[in-house]
């Protein structure tokens, strides 16, 4: 498609298009059973779509392109396109009878259509960045048809049809969506009880009295449990004590939206809110070297210490060191390191230095142990033990 002297020329007939919808210096519109984007400007062409089902319906806004892909009889899918990165996806496919996604529009980063699924007709909306769908309302049996979203208002059709039927009164809705905030500390010590907090606030408004999940992933992010909830206050702000932590782990808070003051006339419905992840990092609990204050500098002596949580003792070897200082000129200086042999001792682990401990200088001297950190606890460091050697 492109402008010349006389007005716009068309495609040829043998390629006629339709349902054409436009976005700044780019034109959508269907065409030989695919979804095209014409950019006006360099006059480049993209197809989305030709699998041979019909694609139809397409609707564009900056980035992002939806639209009707028909994966069986009056059975259709709702299909993104990100046109920056060139990536398709369906976002709306289920199971019904049949189940069919139907008359997509997308504004900014959200997109609206209407669902019917196991014969039950919703209005549902897309987050692109939270790659979430909500469901807005459901009046069954009547439809909420034909949306069309512009910034975070919604119109659309309450009728008892649905599709190119439809005639009824006119909905207008709006869509909110909320953000999360948490903060938490990144390091504690054993058996601490962190304090998780934040705010839910909704542009710029701050969201009081909302129930939040509080989320635990001790697997990096790979699955998430439940492990509480709390409530904002009348400032949108909220806080969670943790129970009494032994390993680290990563959390988050989670909104589930909700939906309320639904009438004749209007309604809102918010979209969930996801928090960044904050990870915990909890350090173990290390005991400083036992064993003698004064020693000789010519013999050997064991210091020994215990640490908790219970780690495989093959893999907690890896892990401790202990470290010897000597006082030069004022200050105390690194002088080295000895590895350690751990065992079993009752709910703990014993760490004693391999070989024994000999310190070959007369002087003040002063050892520690470290826990050099795993992917389960932050590294520690024990309090000193201080040593005169002659």
């Amino acid at each position: 498609m492109n402008a010349d002297a006389a007005g716009w020329t068309l495609p040829p007939p043998s390629k006629r298009a339709s349902e054409p919808a436009i976005s700044g210096a780019r034109v959508v519109y269907k065409q030989a059973g695919a979804i095209k984007i014409n950019n006006l400007v360099d006059g480049n062409i993209i197809t989305l779509a030709a699998d041979g089902g019909a694609e139809l319906m397409p609707r564009i806004d900056g980035d992002y392109v939806v639209y009707m892909d028909e994966v069986g009889a009056l059975d259709f899918d709702i299909v993104k396109h990100t046109i920056s990165t060139g990536n398709s996806r369906t976002i709306a496919s289920g199971a019904g009878v049949p189940p069919t996604y139907a008359f997509p529009d997308v504004s900014g980063t959200i997109a609206v259509w209407e669902a019917i699924e196991a014969g039950e007709p919703y209005l549902q909306a897309y987050d692109f960045v939270k790659d979430e769908v909500v469901t807005l309302a459901n009046l069954s049996p009547t439809h909420l048809t034909m949306p069309r979203i512009s910034g975070n208002r919604v119109v659309c059709v309450s009728s008892a049809t649905s599709f190119f039927a439809a005639n009824g009164d006119i909905q207008l809705g709006t869509i909110k969506a909320p953000t999360a905030t948490l903060s938490a500390p990144s390091v504690v010590k054993y058996g601490a009880k962190p304090v998780l907090s934040g705010k839910l606030s909704e542009n710029g408004d701050s969201l009081g009295g909302k129930s939040l999940d509080v989320l635990k992933s001790t697997n990096g992010g790979f699955t998430w449990t439940k492990v509480g909830t709390t409530t904002t206050n009348e400032s949108g702000s909220y806080g969670y004590t943790l129970p009494a932590s032994t390993v680290s782990a990563s959390y988050r808070v989670l909104f589930n939206g909700e939906k309320d003051g639904f009438g004749m006339v209007t309604w809102l419905s918010r979209f969930s809110a996801l928090s960044d992840v904050k990870t915990v990092g909890v350090k173990v609990s290390l005991s400083k070297p036992k064993g003698k204050s004064s020693i000789s500098n010519t013999k050997r002596y064991t210091y020994y210490g215990y640490v908790k949580p219970k780690y495989g003792t093959s893999d907690l070897d890896e892990y401790v060191l202990i470290q010897c200082y000597r006082k030069s000129r004022g200050k105390y200086r690194y002088k080295g390191s000895y590895e350690v042999d751990v065992s079993d001792y009752s709910t703990y682990l014993k760490y004693t230095a391999r070989p024994k401990i000999k310190l070959k200088t007369e002087g003040k001297w002063r050892i520690r142990a470290v826990f050099l950190g795993s992917a389960t606890n932050a590294k520690t460091y024990s309090s000193w033990k201080y040593i005169t050697v002659y």
